[in-house]
């Protein structure tokens, strides 16, 4: 039976399959050298938004499934609900500096700030059925380890990359069998192709880039990641 986490899983598996196809085509003899490296710049970028996706939608699928199984807001880690109030207040406050007519900020506050707060306010006091989620997981930073493990720590979650490197599939991409090991090699692989992307990102125009098989290889890795996420999750959570 499939659960939130393997339907986001599933989705994510689909957006790699997309980009494999991309990665053949960079791949082709009949391919010049400008499209490949072309191919294999937007092949790089497009993996890391669809990577940082992936992760908020797990993250934010935790604290939802976390939110659903407390009795009350006794129940939930204050990470949860301390980061509720800082990104409610934080994105209204983003709002709000943008230049606004006098009745743009009337609407701005009716429509968006009051029903968003009063949710807030009623989620902390006694009714944790509000819907405080669509503010509540964002990256500041790339989607590397240090910024996956807090995202996941909102919803009570310790270093959710090393917990990963319990199942099996990242141990059979880094041909491991220790959990320490494998969890080494899953911090340096995502560091690296977080580096490669800011490379890309930083210099678009340049005719140095990944090989195709090193892309390859970043799917492989991240696919399998995103398997041994979603069993982790599924335990940890007991989703259905």
């Amino acid at each position: 039976m499939a659960t939130p986490f393997s339907v986001i899983v599933e989705d994510f598996d689909n957006d790699l399959g997309s980009l494999r196809q991309l990665v053949d085509i960079a791949s082709r003899k009949t391919v010049s050298a400008a499209t490949r490296v072309t191919l294999i710049h937007a092949t790089t970028l497009m993996l890391a938004s669809v990577f940082e996706e992936f992760v908020r939608e797990m993250a934010r699928e935790s604290a939802i499934q976390l939110v659903r199984k407390a009795n009350s807001v006794a129940d939930l880690p204050v990470a949860l609900l301390s980061t509720a109030w800082n990104r409610t207040f934080g994105e209204l406050a983003r709002n709000r500096n943008i230049r606004r007519s006098r009745r743009e900020m009337r609407e701005v506050l009716s429509k968006q700030a009051r029903p968003t707060v009063t949710a807030l306010w009623e989620f902390i006091e006694r009714d944790i059925s509000q819907d405080i989620f669509s503010n509540l997981i964002h990256n500041e930073n790339n989607m590397r380890p240090t910024q996956i493990n807090q995202l996941f720590k909102i919803s009570d979650l310790t270093n959710v990359c090393k917990q990963v490197c319990d199942q099996s599939s990242l141990k059979a991409f880094f041909e491991q069998e220790d959990v320490n090991l494998t969890h080494g090699d899953l911090l340096d692989g995502l560091e690296k192709f977080f580096d490669r992307r800011n490379e890309v990102a930083h210099s678009l125009n340049s005719a140095k880039s990944s090989a195709p098989d090193e892309i390859t290889s970043d799917i492989d890795m991240l696919a399998a990641f995103s398997k041994d996420l979603g069993v982790t999750l599924d335990v940890n959570f007991h989703a259905n």
